[in-house]
């Protein structure tokens, strides 16, 4: 399991390319500001996960993410499966203290068969 989430419109350097020729390091022309946006602007995970069909829950096992604290956790997501739509629906804290309901949809893609 392998799960990429990128904001739109994702954040841009405003040098350009601010890496060095073999892509390993990152040169001094990104400001702190924009290495940041582009951080908190992509999330990142992958690992194995089990399904409890009873339950309806989907159970992602960490085993690494762009957020290191959270490799080894297990994230329980309940499910919804109708047709070509996969919803996730679960509780997540907010900066304030309160909670909101993450709402996640994935539909099948269609066949590339000619």
């Amino acid at each position: 399991m392998f799960v990429q989430v990128l904001g739109d419109p994702h954040p841009r350097f405003a040098a350009g390319n601010v890496f060095s020729p073999s892509g390993r390091a990152l040169l001094p022309a990104a400001t702190n500001d924009e290495i940041r946006a582009a951080y908190v602007g992509y999330y990142t995970y992958f690992g194995t996960y089990d399904i409890d069909e009873n339950k309806r829950v989907v159970t992602h096992h960490v085993a690494s993410s762009l957020r290191p604290q959270e490799i080894g956790l297990n994230y329980e997501r309940p499910y919804e499966l109708t047709e070509d739509r996969l919803v996730l629906r679960y509780p997540v804290s907010d900066d304030s203290g309160g909670t909101n309901t993450r709402v996640i949809v994935w539909r099948r893609a269609e066949s590339l068969r000619r």
